[in-house]
């Protein structure tokens, strides 16, 4: 009888302990998620896609004067062979 009752105390301590444990863990936990989250999200939106966009374009440009120095080149070669 004493066996049963500690193995229900027991069960029963350690299922509330969990319950309190997780819930004083979680709440702080997805608060700090969300703010990591938002400041992944704005620095994504406000810096590095204007980045990108920025690079796109300055790749553009280079390689139009690639494009064009190689085509001179090309010339340049064909005319001497």
């Amino acid at each position: 009888m004493v066996y049963r009752v500690a193995f229900l105390v027991f069960t029963r301590s350690k299922l509330w302990f969990y319950r309190l444990l997780s819930a004083l863990v979680a709440v702080p936990a997805a608060l700090v998620w969300a703010a990591v989250f938002a400041v992944v999200t704005v620095l994504y939106v406000w810096v590095a896609s204007p980045l990108i966009r920025l690079l796109e374009f300055d790749f553009y440009l280079i390689r139009r004067v690639s494009e064009g120095v190689l085509e001179w080149a090309g010339g340049f070669f064909v005319a001497f062979d």
